[in-house]
């Protein structure tokens, strides 16, 4: 079989002078584009260095999506596919160009390479066809980004043809363009079919080469063994076989990588979200694994739990660790376990946790879970420690809240004590009791602000605020009727336990916050009261508790004091020089409490 000729003395100018004319306008394209974005080129090249990824990579099945994200994952993708595209012509215009000055180089040295004309001008028209696009960027669209796929596997498929490839040099010829056109080109395929109809093609002009004109070239060379003969068709035909089957695994796996990576791209939006959130309105931010145990040390919840010491770290550590007690745990580990999600899921419980010092306090928990790249699962946790403040949690009751125990007196959260109807000793309505409360506040009085001594060794108020001076000397059960009195006696046996344990130093610096406890200031004057509990230390060593509270606007105190004709002589005795009357400022710090004898 005649071998095909290079490009003859007739076109040779004419090659020239395209390919120098299209160089020419490929080159002042890219002079103009480089200048007019000088500043984003010099940010790309100082960037380029911090950048180790581009596409995340992953093969897990896609999760169950509705008929509108369905429509926008694949626009997203489509866009993807778009940006690889143009990638890819780029990259196409650097080699076809390199190409040309190569036949170019040739042709000024009269040292051509042994191959037919057509093959040069093949290469020549896909330098064209990029630079074109390099000119006019919109012209490769969503649209359009099919027809791009086929041009180039029918440019693949032509450079296989007699006309431009000898018959021995099709197999190298097979390698190198499945290495740069075909591998490359199926990422961008708008679907799979596409890519598979076009590699049938390329592969059956191999195929039909590799029995027609085989023999042929052997036999120019003076090799015509049969048995050579039939180990080159096989080598064809395996060859190409498994460049069809590696360039469709290819083409599915670019779906299934480019579908999540929008999806991992979104729910990483989401998430960074969530945490800015979760931040705004929580003590700590953590993070659990399937096993929920912690992902990473959190400075954060280790300062709460008190394990904030040197070189400790909370990082493996399973979370339920930190609740109160075993039962409160396996509530826990249910409610963060229970939910299925699809994408990212949120809900919200309240638990206990304790610390170092073996305190419980009521916590709120919001979680968001959700599926990391390799579909491993995470729990983003946001920890809010329940003081003063309302619960988030919605709806209240969760499968892992506390539910209170008045004999526990290492609760530190808010209680919701009994109704004036349960608990007033005088037996007030309960509607006129409600209307006491703190929560139903009244034009814009001020709220009256109380600090007592509490001297629980005799059960009396040892010391008082001038606004309730008379209050010293009343027993706390009868000025805390119902649990309040309990839980106060409950929080002084907790302080007993640590003077025998040497930990009063730490308890100290604990504060024990309540909500609408029901205080009676007399027999006709009824309230609910916020505030916290504190222990204090005298100078002889002996341990009280401060009560520092908020009484309602409505209270008395607001307006003129407890009158002592409130109760009966006998109820209250009269301050004598052991009670003390103190004259304490709302936020005055307490070593200025001052005695008033």
């Amino acid at each position: 079989m005649e071998q095909p000729a290079p490009i003859d003395d007739d076109s040779v100018p004419i090659f020239l002078a395209v390919s120098g004319f299209f160089q020419a306008l490929c080159l002042i394209k890219l002079l103009h584009i480089a200048i007019r974005n000088r500043d984003r080129v010099a940010s790309w090249f100082r960037s380029l260095a911090l950048r180790s990824r581009w596409l995340v990579m992953c093969f897990s099945d896609d999760v169950k999506t509705n008929a509108e994200e369905e429509q926008w994952i694949a626009r997203e993708v489509c866009l993807i596919r778009l940006r690889l595209a143009r990638g890819y012509s780029y990259f196409l215009l650097i080699a076809t160009c390199a190409s040309v000055v190569s036949v170019q180089l040739g042709i000024l040295q009269e040292t051509q390479a042994n191959a037919p004309a057509a093959f040069y001008w093949t290469i020549l028209l896909m330098f064209v066809l990029c630079t074109v696009h390099l000119l006019f960027p919109k012209m490769l669209q969503r649209t359009t980004l099919d027809m791009f796929y086929v041009a180039i596997m029918a440019a693949a498929a032509f450079l296989l043809s007699p006309l431009c490839t000898n018959a021995d040099g099709v197999p190298y010829m097979s390698i190198i363009l499945l290495a740069f056109l075909r591998l490359p080109a199926s990422s961008f395929a708008s679907r799979a079919s596409i890519a598979f109809t076009s590699n049938i093609a390329t592969a059956a002009v191999v195929v039909i080469r590799a029995f027609v004109d085989w023999d042929a070239a052997l036999c120019q060379s003076g090799s015509c063994s049969i048995s050579r003969d039939a180990y080159f068709e096989r080598v064809a035909i395996v060859t190409e076989v498994s460049a069809f089957f590696l360039v469709a695994g290819v083409s599915l796996s670019a779906e299934v990588i480019l579908r999540r990576t929008v999806q991992q791209g979104r729910q990483y939006r989401q998430l960074n979200a969530a945490t800015s959130l979760l931040r705004l309105a929580c003590d700590a931010v953590l993070e659990l694994d399937e096993d929920l145990c912690l992902t990473e040390h959190s400075p954060e919840l280790a300062a709460i739990l008190l394990r904030d010491r040197p070189g400790s770290s909370l990082a493996g550590v399973p979370f339920t660790d930190f609740v109160a007690t075993k039962e409160e745990a396996a509530r826990a580990e249910q409610a963060l376990n229970k939910m299925s999600f699809e994408d990212l899921s949120a809900s919200a419980f309240s638990t206990r946790l304790v610390d170092t010092n073996s305190s419980k306090f009521c916590t709120e928990l919001l979680q968001v879970k959700y599926c990391k790249i390799g579909d491993t699962v995470r729990h983003l946790i946001g920890l809010r420690e329940i003081t003063d403040q309302e619960s988030l949690a919605r709806p209240k009751g969760l499968d892992a809240t506390f539910h209170g125990d008045a004999n526990d007196s290492s609760v530190s959260c808010p209680y919701k004590l009994l109704s004036s109807a349960e608990a007033s000793p005088v037996g007030l309505a309960q509607e006129g009791s409600r209307c006491m409360s703190v929560k139903s506040l009244e034009g814009n009085r001020p709220r009256p602000i109380i600090y007592m001594i509490l001297d629980m060794q005799s059960c009396t108020v040892g010391g008082a605020s001038l606004a309730a001076a008379s209050l010293v000397g009343t027993n706390v059960s009868e000025l805390f009727p119902g649990r309040a009195s309990e839980l106060l006696q409950g929080f002084w046996e907790e302080v007993d336990r640590c003077e025998d344990a040497s930990e009063v130093a730490v308890l100290t610096q604990k504060q024990r916050f309540f909500s609408e406890w029901l205080v009676q200031w007399s027999p006709q004057q009824a309230d609910f009261i916020d505030g916290f509990v504190q222990v204090l230390q005298d100078a002889d060593g002996t341990h009280q508790l401060l009560l520092h509270c908020v009484a309602s606007a409505r209270s008395p105190l607001s307006l003129s004091g407890i009158s002592d004709s409130g109760r009966s002589t006998g109820a209250r005795p009269s301050p004598s020089t052991s009670a003390q009357a103190l004259s304490v400022l709302p936020g005055m710090p307490l070593p200025d409490v001052q005695s008033l004898h």
